[in-house]
Parts: structure tokens; sequence; C-alpha cells
């Protein structure tokens, strides 16, 4: 049996990216603060509306302390704004890997993140949760990311792709 260690998300993996307001996110406010459910998803994806998003803002529901979620899109800030007379998303962050920062390469935080393919883009949903103390999952040199197929067991717990 493999064993799973937990790695603090060290600078490599601490992105700055746009919110759908245009406003500056830093990944390094909320660690050791906050437990973070971070997804990524996937290239094309409706970001509010992607399968292991909702299964995993209903998993967060059940939680007496939610944490906050993170959603990261290929898309434009513009793009990511919650369409009119959607219910409010106060837990749920929508974030820009498009670019546009100084220095910063379209796709630069999925990259990092090791879910990006050789052309660039998100090709599966990757869901990866931070702990309160600023820790992931850690396998093979990298961040390991969460099963997303189907995000939830019947428990209403987490599994773990076992390819990774």
């Amino acid at each position: 049996m493999e064993v799973i260690k937990r790695r603090f998300v060290g600078r490599p993996y601490q992105f700055e990216l746009y919110d759908s307001k245009n406003r500056t996110v830093r990944l390094a406010r909320y660690l050791g603060r906050h437990r973070i459910e971070l997804v990524f998803v996937k290239h094309g994806g409706d970001a509010t509306r992607d399968p292991v998003v909702v299964a995993v803002r209903k998993l967060m529901a059940t939680r007496p302390n939610p944490g906050l979620l993170l959603v990261v899109s290929p898309e434009l800030p513009q793009s990511l704004r919650v369409p009119a007379g959607d219910p409010p998303r106060s837990e749920m962050v929508l974030l820009s890997d498009a670019g546009g920062r100084r220095g910063q390469l379209p796709g630069g935080a999925a990259d990092a993140w090791g879910v990006s393919s050789p052309d660039g883009s998100v090709k599966q949903t990757r869901w990866f949760t931070i702990d309160r103390a600023g820790q992931v999952a850690w396998h093979a040199g990298r961040p390991l990311a969460g099963e997303t197929e189907s995000p939830l067991d019947g428990a209403g717990g987490r599994k773990r792709t076992g390819s990774e």
C-alpha cells in the first residue's frame, strides 16, 4: 500500500490570479487560515456548472466550517461572471488562469499544479484539498488530485485516483 504524504503548498504552487471582477487573488493569503477546495476546470467547461464544482459545493454545504472553494478556469475574467438570477456564491471564488499579469503565462497555475496537458489546456477537471495547515496530498513530486469523474463516494467521502 502506498503512503500519501502531505506537504506545504510551496512558492511554485502559490498563484496570483484575477477573479471575476478583475481583482487579484493570492493563494498565499488563504494558506494556513482556511481549508481550501481548489478546482481546475477543464478547458471549455462552465466553471459554475461543472459537475465536480457542483459536487464539491454540496459536500462543503454539509460541513459546519465549509472553508473556501477556489475555481480556476482558463477563461478570461469577464467570461467568469455569474449570470443574473443565479444564487450568490459567497463561498466560491472564480479565478482566471488566462494570464494577463506581468510575467504570467496563460495556464501558468494549472501547469504548476500539474493538471495541464502538453498543449497547455486542462483536459479534465481536477480537484485538490488544501487543509487549514496549508498542506496538500503529495505523490511523485507533485500535488495529488482527487478523482473527479465521481468526486464523492456513496458515504460522502473523497476518492483518490488509482493512477496517481
